[in-house]
């Protein structure tokens, strides 16, 4: 069917940009959990990705941002409005 090959196409290319992207770009649930990852996250975090996905994300954030970060996901999930980004920095392996 035609309609499900653009759409693969197009998934293929949305995923292309994020994979390619300078920027970390994560996708995770509403329990924190980490659904999709770029390279990018792999080298900040320094896990594979099969070590990654499916963890609780916060696991892997300093102690100092871990507030910051709960609270930025916790009013963005209540206001139902789109966000760009939250910085904060990681703990490494």
């Amino acid at each position: 069917d035609s309609l499900m090959q653009n759409l693969r196409e197009i998934e293929s290319f949305q995923k292309s940009i994020i994979d390619n992207s300078l920027d970390g770009t994560l996708i995770i649930d509403s329990n924190f959990n980490i659904l999709f990852l770029n390279d990018v996250i792999i080298d900040i975090f320094g896990f594979t990705e099969r070590e990654l996905l499916g963890q609780d994300f916060r696991n892997y954030i300093s102690q100092d941002y871990l507030v910051k970060v709960e609270d930025f996901y916790s009013e963005a999930k209540k206001s139902k409005k789109d966000f760009h980004k939250v910085e904060f920095d990681v703990v490494n392996n």
